[in-house]
């Protein structure tokens, strides 16, 4: 517990900007990629199963809500 409440609503605010800002470097560093490989191209198609793979277990594992 944040010791007051201000310390703890600028730690959420915080943590906030901190993951949007993670995820949008995350996404450009894929889509950045993903420009360098032509459709159709064996990279290309490793990047999108990749990315469906994934997909499909981090919905799994939410819906089944492993780990509460």
């Amino acid at each position: 517990a944040w010791p007051t409440r201000d310390a703890a609503l600028l730690y959420m605010g915080a943590f906030g900007i901190g993951r949007a800002a993670a995820m949008t470097a995350f996404a450009g560093a894929v889509g950045a990629a993903g420009t360098r490989t032509r459709p159709g191209a064996t990279a290309h198609r490793a990047m999108m199963l990749t990315a469906a793979i994934m997909a499909i277990l981090v919905g799994g594992v939410w819906v089944a809500g492993v780990g509460h």
